[in-house]
């Protein structure tokens, strides 16, 4: 008798990202050197920042419809990626500790202290002018009481209050330090973004909100630092460049690996199934991927045999 389980079967949950470096399609890419320091690959970050952009950004977190990291329509995801190089540029291993090896940009365990400011990984989330969108990020019932307090102006001041709450401290910088957490941390990116954005006191320039950009067009950085600034800028610019090339690429694999999937239900006869449960279950399967989007309505290798398996369906 024919035994579904002992053929592979096909996942269909999308992916959130097409992935632009070696990481999976669902996560940046991690990785650990040999002096136990972990970056994000930049590809990868690229990749994920510009999905959230073009499928899942709708409003940030007081419900602007602002498009964050550009400016009057222009994207300008490659000086936001420098500016994140920048910010995240350490030599502090997962451990917490200063390595005596050179910095590296979008270290995930950087931390920058400078008086009562700190802030966190990659995006740099500054706890002190950042902390009412942190508080809404980490949980719901914090974004709606801020939220009504945004529109009456008083967000900060109630943002200070919760956090002298038991715990919430301790649970802001876990949320803060865990890159598991990227989606929160970019809305919380989106919505300083914006905020500079709309501000005339910062020139109406959401790349203000961070530093190293104000660090950089100020030229207030030595040589080596700003040369930094101008390395990662152009190689930002190239991934850019590149962008929907290397989507391309990746999707027509990925789509590729999926139709040879299918293709191994015509060998479900060998495993004691009739031909007419073979071709059914074929076309079932191509059909749910044709619906789920991960394989093209007009893909002429996949039409001549869905032609086939309407032959056979019942």
């Amino acid at each position: 008798m024919f035994d579904i389980s002992r053929m592979k079967t096909i996942q269909y949950n999308n992916p959130k990202i097409e992935g632009g470096g070696t990481g999976n399609w669902e996560f940046p890419e991690i990785v650990t050197d040999e002096n136990n320091i972990q970056t994000m690959n930049n590809k990868d970050l690229y990749f994920y920042i510009n999905n959230f952009l073009d499928n899942q950004y709708e409003t940030d977190l007081v419900n602007r419809k602002d498009t964050p990291f550009t400016s009057k329509g222009k994207k300008r995801l490659d000086e936001f990626m420098a500016i994140l190089a920048m910010e995240s540029f350490s030599n502090i291993d997962k451990d917490g500790n200063n390595v005596d090896v050179n910095n590296q940009p979008y270290n995930v365990n950087a931390v920058l202290t400078e008086g009562d400011n700190d802030s966190y990984s990659v995006f740099q989330i500054d706890t002190k002018p950042a902390l009412p969108y942190i508080l809404m990020a980490m949980d719901s019932k914090h974004k709606d009481k801020l939220y009504n307090s945004w529109k009456e102006g008083t967000h900060v001041e109630d943002a200070k209050k919760i956090l002298l709450q038991d715990g919430v401290k301790e649970q802001m910088y876990a949320f803060l330090k865990d890159p598991k957490n990227i989606d929160d941390h970019l809305m919380i990116a989106a919505t300083l973004w914006n905020d500079a954005e709309r501000s005339e006191k910062k020139g109406n320039d959401g790349a203000k909100a961070w530093n190293a950009y104000n660090d950089y067009i100020n030229k207030t950085k030595d040589t080596e630092w700003l040369e930094n600034y101008k390395k990662y800028l152009n190689i930002n610019k190239n991934i850019g460049f590149n962008y929907y090339k290397n989507q391309l690429d990746r999707t027509t694999e990925r789509r590729r690996e999926d139709l040879d999937d299918l293709k191994q239900f015509i060998n479900m006869p060998r495993l004691g199934a009739t031909i007419e449960e073979a071709i059914g279950n074929f076309v079932e399967i191509l059909e749910e991927a044709t619906r789920s989007g991960q394989i093209p309505e007009k893909a002429a290798p996949v039409d001549n045999l869905k032609e086939l398996g309407k032959m056979f369906k019942r």
